[in-house]
């Protein structure tokens, strides 16, 4: 837990640490941003990724490079009078290679026309301010079926999610310009009404190739309430009081696949809390519903295979994300045997 420039209480990391299945320390980073009060910090928050693996857990063939590029997903305070008339915290993504080199910022607030707020949202925005996009994840596209005919789908441009604006943008790696989008507008005849309001969403991304459903966007969409402009103000546009898992096809934008309690699929509601989901390789999806500390692992006919409770805490259960880890990226002792088994 660190504190923002301007007051903002986050969750976030002084410093990025690799460590080896011994311990020991492989690499560290620290150097992005001179803190007044923290000195040199990564401001890292929910998401970081490494080259050579697009979303962080396991895809057949696509392993992080070592040494190699880091994404990091990042908290900055700022101030941008045309936009709001109270300090920002910001959402950056930067790049930085093996030794610590900046590659690359990009800044939302840049972007802020590219979003398709509304007036009414832009209004709430000026007069908020705060932690007024809330990313809750990031991660490139990686190879992918859309991208041979649309450009859009550039394998190195990146998905993130907002879980207080309620939408999904992908952002060109060169230009940085938002160039596909759904919400923050899903109202009757717009291309997304079908979808559903996408709110408080957690995870966001795109399914990695050599994994059952590549190429759709995979979300857990947590339920509770977001969208700028809602009728009582504040982050209440949409409300929705369950979560569900959604899968849909980023081209059509129809639903491939979800896990929703509104169709009698049992998942305990994470609200305003976190989740996520992994698509694993035969075709099963581990979700994560956080505040519960709940995992289960579904088929694609939603039975449910596998589950675990963190019993490690009494009171308070969270688990912000779970992957399931294959064999392959585990140590070996010198008996030959993973260590988990």
């Amino acid at each position: 837990m660190g504190q923002g420039y301007v007051g903002f209480p986050i969750m976030e990391t002084n410093s990025l640490v690799q460590e080896a299945w011994d311990g020991t320390v492989e690499w560290t980073f620290s150097e992005w941003e001179n803190h007044p009060t923290r000195g040199w910090v990564a401001r890292m928050q929910r998401d970081t990724q490494r080259e050579g693996n697009p979303v962080g857990y396991h895809a057949p063939g696509q392993d992080p490079v070592q040494p190699g590029n880091t994404l990091v997903l990042a908290h900055a305070d700022e101030m941008r009078p045309a936009i709001s008339e109270r300090a920002l915290l910001n959402d950056i993504i930067y790049e930085i290679d093996w030794d610590g080199n900046t590659l690359f910022e990009w800044n939302p607030l840049d972007h802020f026309d590219e979003f398709g707020f509304d007036l009414e949202a832009q209004a709430e925005i000026y007069a908020t301010g705060g932690d007024w996009l809330h990313t809750t994840s990031m991660s490139r596209l990686g190879e992918n079926r859309h991208y041979s005919g649309d450009t859009r789908f550039h394998p190195m441009n990146m998905i993130i999610g907002s879980a207080t604006a309620g939408f999904i943008a992908i952002i060109d790696h060169q230009t940085g310009t938002v160039v596909w989008r759904v919400g923050p507008d899903y109202s009757p005849g717009m291309p997304e009404a079908d979808l559903g309001p996408l709110i408080n969403m957690h995870h966001a991304h795109m399914v990695p190739a050599g994994l059952p459903g590549e190429g759709n966007v995979l979300v857990f969409d947590n339920g509770w309430k977001s969208g700028y402009g809602g009728p009582t103000g504040g982050i209440s546009k949409y409300t929705r009081d369950h979560s569900r898992v959604v899968e849909f096809d980023p081209q059509s934008l129809q639903i491939v696949w979800d896990y929703d309690p509104a169709k009698g699929d049992p998942l305990p509601n994470s609200l305003r809390g976190t989740g996520s989901a992994q698509r694993l390789p035969n075709g099963n999806t581990l979700i994560t519903s956080g505040m519960q500390g709940l995992l289960l692992e579904v088929t694609p006919a939603k039975q449910v295979v596998w589950e675990y409770y963190n019993s490690y805490a009494t009171i308070f259960r969270l688990i912000y994300r779970a992957y399931r880890v294959p064999p392959e990226w585990l140590p070996v002792n010198p008996a030959g045997y993973a260590l988990w088994e």
